[in-house]
């Protein structure tokens, strides 16, 4: 009976992890574990002793690549890069699979020097697995609606997707989401149950309903659900905020803005701690200081900008990643 083999899937994307994992859920032969970044997937290597490292980032070049190899070859890896465009994944990387355990049969050393040989017969394309669809979260209280209009009538037409909590009474959610639609060049709606959370459009939780995001394959849609209040309020940014961190990991923005309380501190924990790009509004800006000062104090928080600010840092936060260093903007 032949041993079981290690997969290691090295992707940014959580919804591509997800569904790579998923494709061999089935195979009693193979295990697979993933991570979203190379320095995850080194700690996670010197455990599990992959046998074959599957490298998917749209955002690796050739110098990249090259640094990888040498590594993963280091840590007596065999490795590949991978493209899913037009490609059977599942089939792909059987069949490489199959071809390491032939080498290993053979009892081939790895060597550091012919990675980029090695890694050309097992077929080797470049990779491409295209990170999933941007998301920013954002929730405010008090002085939030004249916070939230200034942030939504800056965005551009491409704007990532957002969706946002602001503590408000149930009848005026909708009139607060229509006025705002009519005034910004994205599209902006209360949201209702099974919205896809689309680029150029703001979803508002409705009020007296929190606002849950989830994935699906490669999009996010929104539950707007019944619950107890959470930290006083329903919606919560809390809620809000948590299931972001859960649904979009490194691929989100969040924010919070002025408000009173501590609502969204939690959450913006999570977000970052899931590899999320936080903000928070300084205290100049915003009309009631609490929830912004209370993320930052509870260590949630990578950047404090000002609501003038806000738009460039959240466009910026959108194309950040935790391996790349913090964006540089002015506060």
């Amino acid at each position: 009976m032949q041993s079981a083999q290690n997969l290691l899937v090295v992707v940014d994307s959580p919804v591509a992890r997800q569904l790579l994992a998923g494709l061999f859920s089935k195979e009693p032969d193979l295990r697979v574990v993933t991570a979203f970044d190379w320095t995850r997937a080194q700690r996670k290597a010197r455990i599990t002793r992959p046998d074959l490292v599957v490298l998917c980032s749209d955002r690796l070049g050739p110098q990249d690549d090259s640094a990888r190899w040498i590594r993963a070859e280091q840590l007596g890896l065999l490795s590949c890069t991978l493209d899913v465009r037009g490609a059977d994944v599942r089939s792909t990387l059987l069949t490489l699979l199959a071809r390491v355990r032939g080498e290993l049969v053979q009892k081939k050393a790895p060597s550091a020097l012919d990675a980029p040989a090695r890694a050309a017969r097992l077929g080797v394309i470049e990779p491409s697995i295209p990170s999933t669809v941007r998301i920013v979260a954002m929730g405010a209280s008090v002085g939030g609606t004249s916070a939230i209009k200034a942030i939504l009538q800056s965005m551009p037409l491409r704007a990532p997707g957002i969706v946002i909590v602001q503590h408000m009474p149930e009848p005026f959610t909708a009139a607060f989401a229509m006025g705002l639609d009519r005034i910004c060049t994205i599209a902006v709606k209360e949201a209702a149950h099974g919205d896809v959370v689309r680029e150029g459009t703001a979803l508002i939780a409705p009020g007296n309903r929190h606002l849950i995001v989830h994935r699906r394959e490669l999009e996010y849609y929104v539950d707007v659900v019944d619950g107890p209040l959470v930290m006083h309020h329903r919606p919560s940014v809390n809620v809000l905020l948590r299931s972001v961190a859960q649904a979009a990991g490194p691929n989100a923005v969040g924010v919070v803005l002025t408000g009173m309380g501590d609502d969204g501190a939690d959450g913006l924990l999570e977000m970052k701690e899931a590899g999320a790009f936080t903000v928070a509004q300084n205290e100049e800006s915003s009309a009631v200081f609490g929830m912004p000062r209370a993320a930052i104090v509870r260590g949630g928080v990578l950047e404090i900008a000002p609501l003038l600010g806000m738009r460039d840092i959240i466009l910026k936060g959108s194309a950040w990643r935790g391996d790349e260093g913090r964006p540089r903007v002015r506060k």
